[in-house]
């Protein structure tokens, strides 16, 4: 809640490359997973099967934008948990695995996002990941994979998301902990 003055200055301190600001170079993203009704702010695009929503993630593309204003060019978009509906808890929050029926959709769900975001928003996203800590399951958005999941998973986005041909680069996820594989 910032007054305009304020906000820039945070912003121009963050991204401006000049004097003794900090230079920030990329901005994370966070694929967000929530219904509009779970969540008004961290809303997904996709709510539902074959439902597609591109009036979500206004705060994102703000800051985005902003960043961009200033220079920074260069993002790497990261779901901490696919949308409930492909869930096998049937929730973003708690946990819970990617259905194995919904390994194509997910696929395609991360695959749609980078090329809205780079095609039509006009960001630069030049790294996607899997899935943000997939060893934890948390009371707020997150999803659990084994190892064998996250290979099959990890094939599906990286082949749709490479059949863009965009150069943007899949990344498997880092653990929590060191005893995470």
């Amino acid at each position: 809640n910032y007054n305009a003055a304020t906000q820039a200055q945070i912003l121009d301190k963050l991204f401006r490359t000049d004097a003794s600001n900090a230079g920030l170079s990329i901005v994370r993203m966070e694929i967000n997973p929530y219904t509009a009704a779970q969540d008004a702010v961290q809303t997904t695009f996709m709510p539902s099967s074959g439902v597609v929503d591109w009036n979500t993630d206004l705060h994102q593309r703000w800051f985005a934008q902003e960043a961009e204003n200033r220079g920074m060019n260069q993002f790497y978009a990261v779901p901490w948990s696919p949308p409930g509906w492909m869930k096998t808890n049937g929730s973003p929050n708690n946990g819970g695995h990617l259905s194995t029926s919904q390994y194509d959709n997910f696929a395609n769900y991360m695959k749609t996002y980078v090329n809205q975001y780079r095609n039509v928003f006009g960001f630069n996203i030049k790294w996607v990941s899997v899935q943000n800590e997939p060893d934890l399951a948390t009371p707020y958005a997150s999803a659990q994979y084994t190892t064998s999941e996250l290979d099959q998973v990890s094939a599906k986005v990286a082949d749709a998301v490479h059949s863009l041909n965009q150069g943007v680069l899949v990344g498997a996820p880092e653990g929590s902990n060191r005893t995470a594989s």
